[in-house]
């Protein structure tokens, strides 16, 4: 019998979510505070220069003022000196820098040196020691968007069995954290695992994060499962993620669509985490999701 499986539609939670924001905004100048995300691009890669492109606009779209800073052939000391600049910035409220950064850069040192009151991005090594903890702080993006989807459909958490497919410090990681937080059972699978296949579909949730295009079909699925598709790729002209959408879609109970599902909630999860730290440098609580 086939399934009435549910979209998990992150369009929708990102419009939403968008209005919050842009209400948000309105209410900190209102009190005299603006609000500033600085972009650094050191890179010559096509992909993140649109990505860059998409930050601004979204800042100019929602109120937020963007600093664009766009500089190749840096060096290790000249990039570390431009996110020391823009730390002693006060008008700055978050700092991404765009990743990949060129070859022989050493990343981990670059992203360590954002103030963890501007890591908007939650990736620095103190913004992953606070989410170990479960102490409050910035998180990182697309697994706090994931968390507000799951939470918007109101999917229970307690108690469920979660595999995540995938073990990087982008999604793997801090969204299995997050999970166990919210006392899920989270599981991380990945290439090396062994019967990976029915370990995907003892899945209550499956997420998945691997970067390999419609890697997982309707034999990884338990019948009803959450299935959460956190990939995107072009295969044969067109943009499609790690899950085979055709094939799982009358297996899984909730699906998320590529694109349209957890793209849209990766940039507003970035956009949300700039207004908690101007709120935060401001002396003022926030309660924004």
């Amino acid at each position: 019998m086939k399934l009435s499986t549910i979209i998990l539609n992150g369009k929708e939670v990102a419009n939403q979510w968008e209005k919050e924001i842009i209400s948000k905004v309105q209410d900190l100048k209102a009190k005299g505070i603006s609000v500033c995300l600085a972009v650094a691009r050191f890179n010559d890669d096509e992909a993140s220069k649109v990505y860059v492109k998409k930050k601004v606009a979204m800042c100019e779209k929602l109120g937020i003022k963007p600093i664009l800073i766009e500089e190749e052939g840096l060096d290790q000391v000249e990039i570390e000196k431009r996110v020391s600049s823009l730390n002693q910035n006060k008008e700055v409220n978050g700092i991404i820098v765009q990743l990949p950064l060129p070859r022989g850069i050493d990343k981990e040192s670059v992203l360590s040196l954002i103030s963890p009151e501007k890591d908007v991005d939650g990736l620095n090594v103190f913004s992953c020691g606070l989410l170990y903890k479960n102490l409050p702080g910035l998180r990182p993006c697309t697994p706090s968007g994931i968390v507000r989807l799951l939470k918007e459909y109101k999917i229970d958490l307690v108690g469920k069995r979660v595999v995540i497919l995938g073990r990087s410090q982008l999604v793997g990681l801090p969204i299995f954290l997050m999970l166990l937080h919210e006392n899920a059972t989270p599981t991380i699978v990945h290439s090396k695992t062994k019967d990976l296949k029915n370990i995907c579909k003892e899945a209550d949730i499956l997420i998945v994060a691997t970067g390999k295009a419609k890697m997982i079909n309707r034999e990884y699925v338990k019948k009803g499962a959450v299935v959460v598709d956190v990939g995107i790729s072009r295969l044969d002209g067109k943009i499609v993620g790690d899950v085979d959408f055709d094939d799982v879609f009358d297996v899984a109970g909730y699906l998320t669509p590529v694109p349209g599902g957890v793209g849209p909630l990766t940039i507003m999860s970035l956009m949300s985490n700039v207004i908690k730290a101007a709120s935060i440098q401001s002396g003022i609580k926030d309660d924004l999701v």
